[in-house]
């Protein structure tokens, strides 16, 4: 994460313009799944979507969602790295209990299945789940949707997508 300080607009703009493209440029461009992919949802807690936890030592993130958002607005999905190990985990903020239910969006490669990960998804109410480790003969780029039946009856959509 780059930090400028900004004393034009104007400067500002060419300073994040130039940042851009030297990293895109550094990671090999943007529908590679990278960390920079324009097609991946950046963290952003008033959608739901909180800043991974960043295991010391490891390229792995802990994906964080809070289900009690409820997404009235297409997005980007939030994308799991297969090389890193990436994880998910849902909560609710508000402790709420919830059903998940995972399924591949349509005209999906056939391999990519159900669910992209070892475990089987509990079909019974939660208060959280973790999702564990991504199946490693998943396919890259596979796009999944992602439901949470609230108590109180509310469905809230985000998607997850595979990468390298």
């Amino acid at each position: 994460m780059k930090t400028f300080v900004c004393f034009v607009a104007l400067t500002c703009a060419m300073l994040f313009a130039q940042s851009t493209e030297s990293s895109s440029a550094e990671s090999g461009g943007g529908s590679n799944g990278s960390k920079e992919d324009p097609s991946c949802a950046t963290p952003n807690p008033a959608s739901g979507y909180a800043s991974p936890v960043k295991l010391p030592n490891s390229k792995r993130e802990v994906k964080v969602y809070n289900v009690d958002y409820v997404e009235t607005h297409p997005h980007q999905p939030v994308c799991l790295s297969k090389m890193a190990d990436d994880t998910m985990l849902w909560a609710s903020g508000s402790s709420k209990k919830f059903k998940i239910k995972i399924y591949a969006s349509k005209n999906q490669d056939p391999h990519c299945e159900q669910h992209p990960f070892l475990k089987t998804p509990p079909t019974e109410t939660v208060d959280g789940y973790f999702s564990g480790s991504l199946k490693p003969t998943v396919p890259n780029f596979c796009v999944y949707e992602v439901e949470f039946q609230l108590e109180s009856g509310q469905v809230s959509d985000p998607h997850i997508r595979t990468t390298p």
